[in-house]
């Protein structure tokens, strides 16, 4: 199983995104990646905004599924939603039981579904990640949903 976060500014942006993210998953955009390489990602070089959410799945069909359903304002055990109250700050023994977890987050064997749960409430309540180390065949991928990501911005020739 893995954890797939997402965050957004606004509310909105995060029902689009987490609507997107689940018809890309279901067509040739990302069905063919696997889903430890788009874990990666999402939860890596990336910055988190106010408004999050975050699924457990353990294979597309699943996290589409789940990202549908929050999109929908659906929640489940899996499938979180929420916003980061102002002024958030985590526990400093919280940080140190993320750090343990976020050094295997990314190995399926390894990890449990209540050390992933855990997680993705440590980040809908407001807290990161570790940077990670990626297992043998875990990259990062471009993930063709991110709405800036289908534009392009050419600049003036140089002559």
């Amino acid at each position: 199983m893995y954890l797939l976060p997402f965050s957004a500014k606004s509310s909105d942006s995060l029902t689009g995104l987490l609507s997107d993210f689940a018809s890309a998953l279901d067509d040739e955009r990302l069905s063919k990646g696997s889903l430890a390489s788009i874990a990666f990602t999402l939860t890596t070089g990336r910055r988190h905004f106010s408004h999050r959410a975050a699924v457990v799945a353990s294979n597309h069909q699943e996290a589409a599924r789940r990202l549908e359903s929050l999109a929908n304002d659906q929640h489940d055990a899996l499938a979180l939603r929420g916003r980061v109250s102002p002024g958030f700050v985590a526990d400093a023994s919280i940080l140190a039981r993320v750090q343990a977890l976020g050094e295997r987050l990314f190995d399926q064997q390894a990890t449990k579904l209540d050390e992933l749960l855990e997680l993705a409430n440590h980040f809908i309540e407001g807290g990161g990640f570790p940077r990670p180390i990626a297992p043998k065949g875990v990259t990062r991928i471009h993930l063709p949903t991110y709405r800036f990501s289908v534009k392009e911005h050419r600049g003036t020739p140089m002559n």
